[in-house]
């Protein structure tokens, strides 16, 4: 290492050095889903980053997201939009309104004239002490289950997945990182990732679909993170 200064975790990983960023709040508030199911978020202002922001977010209850999007173009990230579905089979304590947090590893310098700020050879910031960071507490790819309910008319199936959630009210589900469309074989599926429960002890990945078999290599990664500070 020839720049900065090295940061480890718990089980002695590297978190933070010269080649390897936080991801730094930029912005976070509240969404609240339209009678239509959309979901339009502003930001105060752009985000400059070059590759889009990480979005998270924490539902004041059940609901599943899908169709998201970033606003904005690279350099100039305005905001993001969605799609909350509150009527997925199993649905239990439903809600449109929740906490939003928009994340980037490419962050201005921040204004505070205290505190520490770490930057690599290319001076980019690696971290800055005037944001919070992101601290990753959870993260899957193991999915369970696979089993089906009729929904949404003509055909339509809905396969639904589920890993282990219980996490602190704090915690925010990475919703940016799903795509938009799951190739099967013979479809182009729609997934959906949330809750069925208000009580949150499960995060569900669900998958839209018009055939009579269950999707394959079902391993989306699902991430956790909190920013508050660890007591």
């Amino acid at each position: 290492m020839s720049y900065g200064g090295r940061f480890r975790g718990n089980s002695g990983q590297v978190v933070i050095d010269e080649a390897r960023s936080a991801l730094f709040e930029i912005h976070n508030g509240t969404y609240q889903r339209a009678g239509s199911g959309g979901v339009s978020v502003s930001y105060p202002t752009p985000i400059t980053s070059q590759a889009p922001p990480v979005v998270f977010v924490n539902p004041n209850g059940a609901g599943h997201f899908h169709s998201f999007n970033h606003s904005g173009r690279p350099g100039n990230w305005t905001g993001w939009s969605a799609v909350i579905v509150t009527n997925m089979p199993g649905t239990v304590g439903a809600s449109g309104t929740g906490r939003y947090s928009a994340c980037t590893t490419e962050p201005k310098p921040s204004a505070d004239k205290w505190g520490m700020r770490i930057k690599n050879a290319g001076a980019e910031v690696v971290y800055d002490s005037g944001y919070r960071v992101a601290r990753f507490i959870a993260g899957s790819q193991a999915w369970s289950g696979g089993g089906s309910t009729a929904w949404g008319g003509a055909g339509g199936i809905v396969f639904q997945y589920r890993l282990p959630w219980a996490l602190p009210a704090t915690t925010y589900l990475m919703i940016s990182g799903v795509r938009n469309a799951w190739d099967n074989v013979n479809f182009s599926d729609q997934p959906y990732i949330g809750f069925t429960n208000s009580n949150k002890q499960q995060v569900n990945f669900n998958i839209h679909s018009f055939d009579n078999y269950p999707p394959v290599n079902v391993n989306w990664p699902m991430v956790a993170a909190n920013f508050e500070l660890p007591n």
